[in-house]
């Protein structure tokens, strides 16, 4: 499905400024400073050689899964300590953060490895931007990979603090 351009050019008119696809194929080009071109500008923006254009096919698929295993497990995390806390027995308690520790350990794994492979393939170009917006990325970004290891780690410590061993999913 191809969207026309008279719907681009109408919805730049009313939302300047905000990421606007250039085009409905996949991978979509994204502009942070679109400010609704001509049909002639349009046809002339060329992604290959425009810096402030960034591909969906920037970041590999080992990139891609790594993303989105933590950012599945993260979420598991948060089912786990809500079933947890609702839980109607002891024994359904313990069953349920003897997991939510297990999924920690295997995020603080997942990070570690994610990090390696951010740090030996480096992430696309990025979208031009203000320089605070760019500072305000960058600082917001660090901190979650800060989180994805502080938390695990601080799970891990107070476990060991309170003498419950932690395993991982019964098997070490």
């Amino acid at each position: 499905m191809r969207i026309p351009l008279a719907v681009w050019h109408a919805a730049a008119a009313r939302m300047p400024r905000i990421l606007l696809c250039v085009t409905a194929r996949w991978p979509v080009p994204f502009r942070a400073d679109y400010d609704a071109p001509g049909e002639g500008e349009m046809a002339q923006m060329n992604p290959a050689t425009d810096n402030s254009t960034i591909t969906a096919e920037g970041y590999g698929l080992t990139a891609k899964i790594l993303h989105w295993a933590v950012a599945g497990a993260i979420v598991l995390q948060f089912v786990l300590a809500n079933l947890a806390d609702d839980a109607e027995s002891r024994f359904r308690e313990f069953v349920l953060l003897a997991n939510h520790k297990s999924v920690g350990i295997s995020i603080l794994a997942l990070a570690a490895v994610r990090l390696g492979w951010r740090l030996i393939n480096p992430p696309p170009r990025r979208v031009t931007m203000p320089r605070w917006q760019a500072i305000a990325s960058g600082i917001s970004h660090w901190s979650l990979y800060a989180l994805m290891f502080l938390l695990p780690i601080t799970g891990w410590l107070m476990s060991s603090a309170s003498n419950v061993s932690v395993s991982w999913f019964n098997l070490v």
